[in-house]
């Protein structure tokens, strides 16, 4: 007896893998946040690996900082979350954050936050995440997702970083804007 080359009965298809994810955020204003997504849907749910910070580097020279942050967390990575709060736009550990994860060609994930500042065009985010998203690079959800979408919304990042290019054209801000 030979069984035919298709099978009636299809396997269900695979789990998307674990993906290690980055998440950045502003640190003052977003902590509350950043707790709640890492401890809930990295921890609880185990939905992803977080690569954060643990602790903030211990350095004045900034880009000794941004190279730690750059080699130690963000390397290794398949997803950078970026959590956008009221001032999340104006950070620049951000905006470098967001730009090394462009040049190691990872997803890059937007989630719009309740305490984002609404435009009428939409929410404000960080410039070189807006120009990502124009091209078609990074992804978007406003809220804090359900579980299934977040892990949809992670795979569908990664995916957009292997199909659409990316524009890290613009300098790095130098500072943090008021």
């Amino acid at each position: 007896m030979s069984f035919p080359s298709s099978s009636p009965f299809a396997l269900p298809p695979a789990a998307p893998p674990k993906r290690r994810a980055f998440i950045s955020y502003h640190h003052d204003n977003d902590q509350g946040w950043y707790e709640l997504a890492s401890q809930w849907y990295g921890g609880v749910l185990d939905l992803f690996t977080n690569r954060s910070l643990s602790e903030p580097v211990d350095s004045d020279q900034l880009d000794y900082v941004h190279r730690v942050i750059r080699e130690n967390n963000i390397t290794g990575t398949s997803v950078t979350i970026v959590l956008c709060g009221s001032e999340t736009w104006k950070r620049k550990c951000v905006d470098w954050e967001i730009g090394s994860t462009i040049n190691k060609g990872h997803g890059l994930l937007g989630i719009g936050l309740a305490t984002a500042v609404h435009l009428p065009s939409g929410v404000l985010v960080p410039d070189r995440y807006y120009a990502n998203w124009l091209t078609g690079y990074a992804a978007w959800r406003y809220l804090l997702p359900t579980a299934n979408d977040l892990a949809s919304a992670i795979e569908e990042a990664v995916w957009r970083s292997r199909n659409y290019s990316s524009d890290n054209s613009m300098p790095f801000m130098t500072r943090n804007r008021p």
